[in-house]
């Protein structure tokens, strides 16, 4: 079986990119007989590996038909289409509808996120919602097979579009795998991370942007500090600024710390983060994990994925992966969007009920194990082979 995605890919710093990375080579490790290429998504040059067998300048509408062009004279089986609207040119993305009309081969496409419209804590338009609900729609008519990573996401596709419900499947988000023995190896090299014993650490990860929330826990800390005088809080806020964001949000993280006086309480560690061992380290030196973001529709989140495959407890607001994680598992607690007091109440409620904490922790490791990449990639597969079965069937027909 010969795959091509179409995605960005690393070393472009971008969720995206890490992510497709880690399903192919997740494949590769079932089924090594399986060739893997990418055309990848450009929006500067970047130096490639060799499994880049095409790019896209998203800006560039001729580019998309060139690479459909290419794919239908290559011996491809199917097309994996990695779908987030800001990776592709045109508005919202919709330059991809050019690829998707050229090409001939099976597409199986990977929704990271849908645009379910609501109106708290932050207002997406109910009109920019549905352009995008059209434009899935239009996108929809070009593909075989679609993935989405929660139930609520597959439910509003199958009720706000004319997709069947057979057409949609749910692949959750997955993890690296780690083993105890990597787990207790990390711990070891706590000192070397700044953690002491007896230290309590709150860990983000990820490209930095404004609707990450970061702030909401920046300001959290002083009660939670006030309120827990008998221990050392510390935040660990590890990755650099989005490369399309101005720096001015990390300056504002910055500046908000020093006002606080939390300089000793936060740490930020400001490089991209694309090895899992590198992310795993600090997660698993971490007593809870923080996703403050203030997106409800998101859909996907490789880092709360990562947080749950480490085995760490998890305090999020309620944006639709974490709504529906926390919904069906005890992994963690849910807290208000846009809300430092409801995210200090969480910290102090972990802090003074260490069998709390232990649970949460005895049940992230169990979900953990459920969620390992090679677990999906198996999903991801049978998928796959249904796919091109299906077509070879129709083509004999």
């Amino acid at each position: 079986m010969k795959i091509c995605f179409l995605s960005t890919s690393l070393p472009r710093e971008c969720g995206i990119a890490t992510y497709t990375d880690t399903v192919a080579k997740a494949i590769l490790e079932i089924d090594r007989s399986v060739e893997i290429g990418i055309i990848a998504m450009n929006d500067a040059s970047y130096n490639y590996p060799s499994n880049v067998v095409f790019q896209i300048n998203q800006d560039t509408l001729a580019n998309y038909k060139n690479a459909a062009l290419f794919v239908n004279d290559s011996d491809y089986n199917l097309v994996v289409v990695e779908h987030e609207f800001g990776i592709y040119g045109g508005v919202d993305g919709s330059y991809l509808l050019e690829f998707l009309k050229n090409v001939k081969k099976p597409v199986v496409i990977t929704l990271h996120t849908v645009p379910i419209s609501c109106t708290v804590p932050v207002k997406i338009e109910a009109k920019r919602s549905k352009t995008r609900t059209k434009l899935l729609d239009k996108i929809f008519q070009y593909v075989d097979s679609i993935t989405v990573m929660t139930e609520t996401s597959k439910k509003y596709l199958t009720e706000n579009t004319n997709i069947k419900q057979s057409q949609v499947h749910v692949v959750p988000h997955g993890a690296p795998v780690i083993t105890e023995l990597q787990r207790k190896g990390w711990r070891l090299q706590s000192g070397k991370l700044g953690v002491q014993n007896g230290d309590f650490v709150i860990s983000t990860f990820g490209l930095l942007s404004p609707k990450k929330g970061i702030e909401y826990v920046i300001k959290a800390l002083p009660k939670a500090i006030k309120d827990n005088p008998q221990i050392t809080i510390k935040y660990f806020i590890l990755g650099r600024m989005h490369p399309k964001k101005s720096p001015k949000y990390l300056n504002f993280l910055h500046k908000l710390t020093l006002k606080l006086g939390l300089e000793k309480n936060i740490v930020f560690y400001s490089r991209y983060l694309s090895s899992s061992k590198e992310i795993y380290r600090y997660i698993v030196n971490s007593n809870v994990y923080v996703t403050p973001y203030y997106v409800k529709e998101q859909s996907s989140s490789g880092t709360l994925s990562y947080a749950i495959g480490c085995g760490c407890p998890v305090i999020s607001t309620p944006y639709v992966f974490a709504q529906d994680l926390l919904a069906q598992h005890s992994v963690g607690e849910i807290v208000k969007f846009k809300d430092p007091h409801s995210i200090s109440d969480a910290i102090t409620k972990l802090i003074k009920d260490p069998n709390l904490l232990r649970q949460y922790t005895i049940n992230s490791v169990a979900l953990g194990k459920t969620i390992f990449w090679p677990e999906f990639s198996t999903s991801f597969m049978k998928l796959f082979k249904s796919v091109i079965k299906k077509e070879s069937s129709q083509k004999k027909i």
